[in-house]
């Protein structure tokens, strides 16, 4: 059974945050520095739970402003 949450940064960074910076920094290698940005503040972000609570993946949604590539 898996629980996914939507919301703001505000309410799923935290769990998102440490998901990002164990796959994307620890794991893969990214420097920090590329992995965060502002969009955060702004993305819809979505963060699935298993039936333990524990977070277990995420991703955000960015809004596709036309004209920008």
């Amino acid at each position: 059974m898996v629980d996914v949450r939507v919301g703001t940064w505000d309410e799923l960074g935290r769990e998102a945050s440490a998901i990002r910076h164990e796959v994307f920094i620890d794991e893969q290698k990214i420097p920090a520095e590329m992995e965060w940005d502002a969009a955060d503040s702004e993305c819809l972000h979505a963060v699935a739970f298993n039936r333990l609570g524990m977070a277990v993946a995420t991703g955000r949604l960015l809004e596709h402003v036309p004209g920008v590539a």
